[in-house]
C-alpha cells in the first residue's frame, strides 16, 4: 500500500486486529485467485439465513442471494448495475415516480440514503429496524427488516455488504403485545368504574332508603297521610332508580364477559318503540312531557329483541330525565340502502361539551343531574354503545341549535315503507 495513501476500512480492522486472517491464495495466479475469492463470497451468501446484497462504490448492485431474492420477489435481471430503488421497491415509486426520493419521504429513500452514506463515509451500519414495500402479483405488501452494512474491499475494489432479515413476525408479535396490554388496561378502567358504580352510585339510594324508613320506624304515628303518600313516592322513586341502576350494571358486565348472546331476528320497529314509550307514560306524565313518534309502519330490521329493546329502553330515560316540564321527546326512524337510523331528541338541557366528547367513554366525567334532581351514571349510555356495536351499527349524539339535544344509532335494514307520524295520547 501507498504509505501516502487513506487506509481502507478492511485495513484498518486488520491493523486493529479486528480480522486475524485471510485466505492462503499462494500457488495461485491473479487469475485463479480471483476466481477463488468469488467462490468464497458466493458461498457464504449461499449459506447465509438473511438477505444479502453487495453494492458497488456507485451503489449499483453487483450480486445478491437466494434469499434477498426471494424477500423482494426479484430475479437475476436486476443483477448486475441494478439499484435499491430498482431492487427494492417502494411504494411511492409506483404512483409518484416523480417525487419518490425527493419530495416523498418512504423507507426505500431511509436505505438508499444510509447505503450511499456507508460507501462515502466507510462506516458500518447497525441493526437499523424500518419496514419495505414488497410488490407481489396482487398488492404491495408492507414488511420490516433489520438492516445492516458492512464496508469491505471485494475483488480489490470498496464495496458495501448489506444483510437483511425479515422481522415481520417479530413486529406483528409486538403490535399483539401491544394490543393486549391496552384490551388490558381498559379492562381494569371498566373493573375501576364498576366499583365506583358500586361504592358510590348504589350507596345513594341505599341512603335514601334507610333515611326514610327510619323516620317512619321511630313514630308512624307523627306523619299525616299527605306525609306518608309522600314518603311512600319517594321510596318508589328510589327503588325505581335502583333497579334500573341494578339491571344496566348487571346487562353491561354480562355483556362484557360474553355471557349475553346475541340472536337477531326479524323485527317490527315499530312494536318496538311502541312498548318501550308505554313504560315511560307514567314517568313523562309526572314532568307533563309530551312524547311523540314518527315511524314507518312496516319497517322491519333483523336485530336482537333484547338489545334493540335495551338501547330504546335507555335512550327514552336518559331523554325524560333532561327534559323540564312540558316538554317533549320524540322518536324517530328514517330508512335508507345503507341501513336505518334511529333517533331520540328531546327539548331539555342539552349535553355539556365535555361530557358530549367522551359521551359514550369510560373516561367521560360525572354525567349532571336531571332537570329535578335525577342521578345517573352513565353506565345506560355505555351500554347502548355496546348493544349498538353489537349490530354492527354506530350510536353519536349531538345539540340541537334551539334548544335540547339528539341521539342516533344506526341499525342494518330489511324493509322499509313511507314514514307515518303520529302521538301518543
Amino acid at each position: 500500500m501507498d504509505k501516502n495513501s487513506k487506509p481502507s476500512a478492511l485495513e484498518k480492522k486488520i491493523d486493529q486486529g479486528l480480522i486475524t486472517g485471510s485466505p492462503d491464495y499462494s500457488g495461485l495466479n491473479p487469475q485463479e485467485a480471483l476466481q477463488a475469492e468469488r467462490d468464497i463470497l458466493k458461498s457464504i451468501m449461499a449459506a447465509a439465513p438473511v438477505a444479502i446484497i453487495v453494492f458497488d462504490q456507485q451503489a449499483r448492485i453487483l450480486d445478491a442471494n437466494r434469499v434477498a431474492m426471494d424477500m423482494f420477489q426479484s430475479n437475476q435481471k436486476m443483477i448486475p448495475d441494478g439499484r435499491c430503488g430498482d431492487f427494492i421497491n417502494c411504494i411511492h415509486r409506483l404512483s409518484h415516480p416523480e417525487g419518490c426520493g425527493y419530495s416523498i419521504h418512504c423507507p426505500l429513500c431511509e436505505i438508499d440514503s444510509a447505503i450511499k452514506q456507508a460507501l462515502k463515509d466507510e462506516t458500518p451500519i447497525s441493526g437499523m429496524e424500518t419496514h419495505i414495500i414488497r410488490t407481489t402479483e396482487s398488492d404491495p405488501e408492507k414488511i420490516w427488516v433489520r438492516f445492516s452494512a458492512e464496508p469491505v474491499v471485494l475483488l480489490g475494489k470498496p464495496s458495501l455488504i448489506v444483510a437483511m432479515e425479515d422481522i415481520t413476525d417479530r413486529k406483528l408479535a409486538e403490535e399483539e403485545i401491544k394490543l393486549k396490554n391496552e384490551q388490558l388496561e381498559t379492562a381494569l378502567a371498566e373493573k375501576e368504574k364498576l366499583f365506583s358504580i358500586i361504592a358510590h352510585d348504589l350507596k345513594s339510594p341505599f341512603s335514601g332508603f334507610l333515611g326514610i324508613t327510619g323516620l317512619m320506624a321511630e313514630d308512624p304515628s307523627r306523619f299525616t297521610l299527605n306525609e306518608l303518600q309522600e314518603l311512600s313516592a319517594q321510596l318508589n322513586q328510589s327503588a325505581e332508580n335502583l333497579y334500573d341502576l341494578l339491571v344496566n350494571l348487571l346487562e353491561w358486565s354480562s355483556m362484557r364477559r360474553g355471557l349475553i348472546g346475541f340472536e337477531p331476528e326479524p323485527c317490527s320497529v315499530l312494536e318496538l318503540i311502541q312498548s318501550n314509550l308505554k313504560l315511560f307514560k307514567t314517568l313523562a306524565g309526572q314532568k307533563s312531557i309530551q312524547l311523540s313518534k314518527h315511524i314507518p309502519e312496516d319497517i322491519v330490521v333483523m336485530a336482537d329483541r333484547h338489545l334493540l329493546s335495551t338501547i330504546l329502553r335507555n335512550l327514552l330515560s336518559n331523554a325524560i330525565k333532561f327534559t323540564g316540564q312540558n316538554g317533549k321527546v320524540s322518536i324517530s326512524a328514517q330508512s335508507s340502502d345503507e341501513g336505518l337510523q334511529v333517533t331520540v331528541t328531546d327539548t331539555g338541557t342539552g349535553i355539556p361539551a365535555m361530557i358530549l366528547k367522551n359521551m359514550f367513554t369510560l373516561n367521560r366525567q360525572t354525567p349532571h343531574p336531571g332537570t329535578e334532581g335525577e342521578k345517573g351514571t352513565g353506565l345506560g349510555l355505555l351500554l347502548c354503545k355496546e348493544c349498538v356495536e353489537k349490530h354492527g351499527g354506530k350510536i353519536w349524539a349531538e345539540n340541537l341549535p334551539d334548544q335540547g339535544a339528539a341521539f342516533h344509532f344506526t341499525l342494518p335494514v330489511n324493509n322499509h315503507r313511507t314514514e307515518q307520524p303520529a302521538d301518543i295520547s
